[in-house]
């Protein structure tokens, strides 16, 4: 479930929650050694049954939704050698993507991970 489809939701579901109400905030910085990223919304949340599924690919809450975008942005982030999670309750989620400001390359390989 993307940002703006957990806050149409929650205006939907939650008689005390306009969509006014809705935010998303995306935040970039950096470290010593990384680039952060995150996004965080305060649309319905991540339940806990799907938490393990988010990262799967074509697994989707939504009814015209692909299940690709979560999928391609975890394996992007691991071929760049960063890392992406997140936290979730209801009202709030938050994803961190971590990538480190020099990409490891392993032998044999480029950046992207191919020869």
């Amino acid at each position: 479930m993307n940002a703006r489809a957990a806050i149409e939701e929650r205006c939907s579901n939650d008689e005390n929650f306009t969509c006014a109400d809705g935010k998303i905030q995306r935040v970039m910085r950096a470290d010593t050694d990384r680039f952060i990223v995150s996004v965080t919304d305060n649309g319905t949340g991540i339940s806990p049954e799907i938490r393990k599924l988010v990262y799967d690919p074509f697994f989707t809450t939504r009814e015209k939704g692909t299940g690709l975008g979560l999928s391609v942005v975890h394996q992007i982030v691991e071929v760049l050698s960063g890392s992406i999670e997140f936290t979730s309750r209801p009202g709030h989620t938050c994803f961190c993507i971590y990538l480190p400001k020099r990409a490891a390359v392993s032998s044999g390989k480029d950046q992207y991970g191919t020869s």
